[in-house]
């Protein structure tokens, strides 16, 4: 009956919320948490050593921070829609304004209660995450877990469903806590109810409601995700058929993509705001049947703060005449600097891994053929120091022989059948040297050179660069490693050889690290990412882009 009254305070709340948040709410927190992340002593932490800084201290209060700033932001942006609803709920008009007033004289009491909610919930959480953990120990420990993802063995498949069952269950116990503490924001609007106060308050208020309350808003988000993603996947089918029945230019894809990104994240802004306005609609509904007293509209007056509809009218002009001129400006920078028709190095990944066994001669050679500007392989060391390609840390994906690469000898290495799982022409290929690699790429294609450290290997960087050095091929490789301190080292003592950190994820600031670029996954290469990379003088390499959906995702 009152969603039209709402619709339209509650859309210019929504609008001033997401405002403010995106100028400086979040700007304040990813410096709040990078700094966090400084303070354990870096400036970012990416891949192999992310499990290891969020089992420490500072990594805890990483997560929890961040849950908390979440949950305060998700609290305030209620306060602002419960206002709003609940005076449409007796016919009277409340300004954006005072909503937005409302939220922000409330945030200190809505930041206490994301962190009682937060340390609930990741304490409910911890058995669940020692069960996965067990899990992970008992049934995918003993090989490489490439092997596992490929083979997908019984061990794979009773570790995913016992893993999924341990999911599922804190999900239900997550729902289950959320409604149960439904109430603890208007508890804080309307009753002045602290905190710890407002949470036991919903906790008594909705005993033994569990289903009536959740059924209408597992409903509605049902319907609101499965819309959006219908929605988004016809746009990016549509984009996609677009640009593969036109010429494949830069002309074509860039115009084409920013279009097809903008109604994607049209689509989603519009659905996610109608999606959380409707979830308070429902939220009023529901606590003004528990309430003693049903819940009075905010009265303007006192120190709340009121701007007319005209002087916000206003300021939405001056932020959107200085958004025109930042976007035509910037826009107008970056067509002057770029050429559209520039030369785009691809790389091979593991060689041309699609057509030829990976980390082999042959991919090599096929990558040679394919035309590609470089090969990426991966480098270990066997048992008695030698530098090989190998991905695992074990031979059982590639040749189902149960040895770890650090426990074997390259005598006994070079004697492994690392083709015939391909194909059965491959059945004489073996392991390769990097000595090998390089006689085979020297002049016909450069080489994308990562330090893969499955298992600590404090030789390989120097065993490597030694190598390099000794061939006399720095010009005609990279070297790229998930973990940052081999780069540092390689770095030293092959000043004149690129380094370049892969990044499958990160906190902190990744752009600052001391390598010459980044190699970023393309769901990663976000263009804020890549424009801070180029301000502190990297390059990026974008992984994996296999076809022109990607560019969409």
């Amino acid at each position: 009956t009152h969603l039209h009254a709402i619709a339209k305070p509650a859309i210019g709340f929504e609008f001033w919320f997401g405002l403010i948040a995106l100028l400086v709410f979040a700007p304040a927190g990813a410096w709040l948490l990078n700094e966090l992340v400084a303070f354990s002593g870096q400036r970012a932490i990416s891949n192999n050593s992310l499990v290891a800084f969020f089992l420490s201290l500072y990594g805890v209060l990483f997560i929890l921070l961040g849950f908390v700033m979440a949950l305060a932001m998700w609290f305030a942006e209620q306060v602002g829609l419960f206002v709003i609803s609940t005076a449409a709920v007796f016919d009277r008009k409340v300004s954006v304004s005072l909503a937005l007033w409302e939220k922000i004289i409330r945030i200190p009491a809505l930041f206490r209660l994301g962190l009682l909610q937060a340390v609930f919930y990741a304490a409910a959480g911890i058995p669940f995450i020692c069960g996965v953990g067990l899990t992970y120990w008992l049934f995918l420990g003993a090989k490489d877990i490439n092997y596992y993802l490929t083979a997908r063995p019984w061990e794979w498949w009773a570790a995913l469903a016992v893993a999924g069952t341990f999911v599922a269950e804190y999900l239900v116990v997550a729902i289950w806590m959320y409604v149960r503490w439904l109430f603890s924001v208007p508890a804080i609007i309307y009753e002045d109810a602290g905190p710890m106060g407002a949470l036991q308050t919903s906790w008594q208020r909705t005993r033994g409601r569990f289903r009536e309350l959740s059924f209408p808003f597992v409903v509605w988000w049902g319907v609101v995700l499965g819309t959006s993603m219908i929605i988004t996947w016809l746009i990016r089918v549509g984009a996609v058929s677009l640009l593969r029945d036109t010429e494949l230019s830069l002309k074509v894809i860039l115009p084409t993509v920013i279009v097809a990104l903008a109604l994607i994240a049209i689509v989603q802004v519009i659905s996610f705001t109608i999606g959380k306005i409707v979830h308070v609609v429902l939220m009023v509904a529901f606590y003004t049947d528990s309430a003693p007293v049903p819940p009075r509209p905010i009265e303007p007056g006192g120190s709340r703060i009121q701007i007319s509809p005209k002087g916000l009218r206003r300021i939405v002009w001056v932020f959107a005449g200085v958004a025109c001129f930042t976007g035509l400006t910037s826009g107008a920078v970056f067509l002057e600097t770029r050429n559209v028709n520039r030369t785009i190095a691809i790389t091979a990944h593991r060689g041309s891994s699609l057509k030829a066994p990976e980390n082999t001669l042959s991919a090599i050679r096929q990558a040679i053929s394919d035309g590609a500007d470089y090969a990426e392989i991966d480098v270990q060391t066997t048992a008695d120091g030698t530098v090989v390609l190998m991905h695992d840390a074990d031979f059982m994906r590639i040749a189902s022989v149960n040895r770890r690469i650090d426990q074997t000898s390259y005598e006994e290495v070079k004697d492994i059948d690392v083709g015939s799982w391909f194909a059965q022409e491959f059945s004489s290929e073996r392991v390769a040297t990097l000595q090998e690699t390089m006689d085979v790429a020297r002049g016909r294609i450069k080489l994308n050179i990562e330090l893969k450290y499955n298992r600590p290997d404090p030789t390989l960087a120097e065993e490597v660069a030694r190598i390099v050095q000794n061939k006399g091929f720095s010009s005609e490789c990279v070297v790229t490693s998930l973990s940052y301190l081999p780069l540092l080292e390689t770095k030293g003592m092959l000043p004149d050889v690129k380094t370049g950190l892969i990044v499958a994820g990160a906190v902190g600031e990744v752009y600052k690290v001391d390598t010459d670029f980044l190699s970023i996954n393309a769901a990663r290469a976000t263009p804020g990412l890549v424009r801070e990379a180029h301000r502190h003088g990297k390059k990026v390499h974008v992984w994996t882009v296999n076809d022109v959906g990607n560019a969409l995702s």
